[in-house]
């Protein structure tokens, strides 16, 4: 296994973890904003079975890659260092694995840089999910985190944005609102799970996971403020969806099935006991269901 930093285009450095011969088949670990592949290696890795090599990186700001000024940092740039990784470790097209945001680099590098992507295995895809949102700024302002007394207009805009639109319009816009407010609620990641025993599994599961949420809020508004995006053509590729009915940050009837039914060449697999976070949660059974994908579809 080898530990080392890759130097992309613009002087900044990615730290990624190597493991596995470099002229077999190549898998990326995905993590999405503010969180740390790195340290997911130690949890996950070790019940994947299978040959290859598996290369597990920090997205810039995060973990022990560079950290950018935030205006230094951008979602397309993320993407693009998934590019640069991939054309310089990879032999041929690379199988990408991608959790809750992640899934969006994925999405991203399908539409920019199709001829990389040979197979793609989506964790808790994510979306909008206002509810959540909704939740952790109601619970702010009830658990004195977020004093709406201290508000400026804009931020009482954001405020009544965010809480009061409905599911239907509820859209890039509001969540724009909702990662302003974040940047001001104290301790914000302890409030991304509504019911307390999720929450302390979530926060067991991804101790040292989460490490950056500047990072998290600055990429995150980066990619909802782009717009709408043409859909991904993963026509093709052969893809792996997973989730646990038990996700109550990206609830699978709510948003999960309509990505799925966007894909209906997509296989998915329900893994029981986990949260959002079930490949950390429940890591044997997520890898074995990973591990049973790629031998069938894209063995080494």
């Amino acid at each position: 296994m080898v530990d080392r930093h890759f130097q992309t285009e613009n002087g900044s450095y990615l730290l990624h973890i190597d493991e596995g011969a470099s002229c077999s088949r190549t898998t990326i670990f995905l993590h999405g904003p503010g969180f740390s592949s790195a340290a997911e290696q130690s949890i996950f890795a070790p019940h994947l079975s299978g040959a290859g090599r598996h290369i597990w990186f920090d997205q810039l700001g995060c973990g022990e890659s560079s950290v950018l000024a935030p205006d230094r940092m951008s979602w397309d740039a993320c993407v693009d260092d998934v590019a640069a990784i991939a054309e310089e470790f990879g032999d041929g097209p690379i199988r990408f694995i991608g959790h809750s945001a992640g899934v969006k680099v994925i999405d991203d590098l399908v539409r920019r840089y199709r001829s990389l992507v040979a197979a793609a295995v989506w964790i808790s895809p994510a979306n909008v999910f206002s509810d959540a949102f909704k939740t952790i700024v109601s619970r702010s302002v009830a658990e004195g985190r977020l004093d709406p007394n201290s508000f400026t207009s804009e931020q009482q805009r954001q405020f009544d944005d965010c809480v009061s639109t409905s599911e239907e319009d509820f859209g890039p816009d509001q969540v724009l609102s909702f990662l302003e407010l974040a940047s001001m609620i104290r301790d914000v990641h302890e409030l991304y799970w509504s019911d307390p025993v999720t929450m302390q599994a979530h926060m067991l599961a991804t101790e040292g996971v989460f490490v950056a949420p500047e990072a998290f809020l600055k990429l995150s508004s980066d990619y909802f403020s782009r717009g709408e995006m043409p859909p991904p053509n993963y026509e093709g590729i052969p893809t792996l969806i997973i989730y646990s009915p038990d996700d109550d940050v990206t609830e699978w009837e709510q948003h999960g099935a309509a990505a799925a039914r966007a894909l209906p060449h997509a296989e998915v697999c329900k893994v029981e006991g986990g949260a959002h976070f079930v490949h950390l949660q429940k890591p044997r059974e997520t890898a074995r269901e990973i591990s049973r994908f790629l031998a069938a579809n894209m063995p080494i």
